[in-house]
């Protein structure tokens, strides 16, 4: 997820979707993924954007997943 602050970059990302520009000039910026949401709409016929980026539970998993990676390097399971 990458914040963006020039509306020029939000035009050329959304097109110059009216609502995305619209949300551009209420915010003063605009949260963007890593995947071009007209390029994905047109190949996966929907996408769901997430606005707040990873969940807590994603979060939760992803420092479970390393910490056990780390205690299987220091212990030299790895």
């Amino acid at each position: 997820m990458n914040r963006i602050d020039s509306r020029g970059e939000a035009a050329r990302i959304f097109r110059n979707s009216a609502d995305k520009l619209a949300a551009f000039d209420r915010n003063g910026s605009l949260l963007v993924g890593d995947a071009d949401p007209f390029d994905v709409a047109e190949k996966a016929g929907a996408y769901t954007p997430v606005p707040g980026g990873a969940g807590p539970l994603t979060v939760a998993m992803l420092m479970a997943n390393t910490r056990w990676a780390a205690a299987e390097g220091r212990a030299g399971a790895c």
